[in-house]
């Protein structure tokens, strides 16, 4: 899924930036028209071989989160991946 289609579907963002920091690259979206309204907005993480793509170029990897992995979050990448079926451990 194009990421600029999630942060629509998902969170009815109005717009979205492409910003770099100093522990890499990451999407600012806003539910508001303006970018820096932090209140009405959030951040996705950009995977580290994707961080020079074009928001339009950037699609979605849903993946478990660290902290806990029951719960999945949004990594933006310009990678497109499938799953190729899921084998049940131990």
């Amino acid at each position: 899924m194009k990421l600029t289609d999630y942060l629509v579907d998902t969170f009815n963002a109005k717009c979205a930036e492409v910003k770099d920091g100093p522990n890499g690259a990451f999407v600012a979206y806003s539910t508001t028209e303006d970018i820096d309204d932090r209140d009405a907005g959030g951040t996705i993480p950009i995977g580290n071989r994707s961080k020079d793509g074009n928001l339009e170029d950037f699609n979605v990897l849903m993946v478990p989160s660290r902290e806990n992995p029951e719960v999945e979050i949004a990594i933006a990448t310009v990678n497109l991946y499938s799953g190729r079926g899921v084998v049940k451990l131990g």
